[in-house]
């Protein structure tokens, strides 16, 4: 199975521990994992891969996201930048990777993690489940 875009389900929550992660990007609104709408990841189940936008940059980092990144067991907290348009033609996007954080004694490499990253930002594009746009262009600036 290939990477999907799909609506998380109340077992995968509970699974993986999605709303105790969550929490640790929202500490001011811990357990709203479920009061505003269905939360969505792009994920590859046959290999236990997912892909989470958790956090969104404000005024100069408005382009900056935090994400979720679950792979080989391990919770890792990726951040990305995302262009489009104005500074990119419309119905393209570019994905630049800037950081990541492992727990401690996590041996992951970001040459790593980079293919796997670009694998389900390819199958997210702007949106993930929300809003897919099949004449999007996806690139990355990594």
């Amino acid at each position: 199975m290939a990477f999907i875009n799909e609506y998380i389900s109340e077992e995968d929550i509970k699974k993986y521990g999605i709303r105790e992660i969550w929490d640790q990007f929202h500490p001011f609104s811990k357990n709203d994992l479920n009061l505003q709408k269905k939360h969505s990841w792009t994920v590859d189940k046959d290999r236990g891969v997912f892909f989470i936008p958790a956090k969104s940059g404000k005024e100069e980092y408005s382009n900056q996201i935090i994400c979720i990144l679950w792979w080989r067991g391990t919770y890792l907290s990726v951040t990305l930048r995302k262009f489009g348009y104005p500074e990119l033609p419309k119905n393209t996007i570019r994905w630049d990777f800037e950081d990541v954080w492992r727990p401690e004694g996590c041996s992951i490499t970001d040459e790593e993690i980079k293919p796997v990253l670009m694998e389900a930002l390819l199958v997210y594009g702007a949106r993930g489940v929300e809003k897919q746009r099949p004449e999007l262009l996806v690139s990355f600036g990594f």
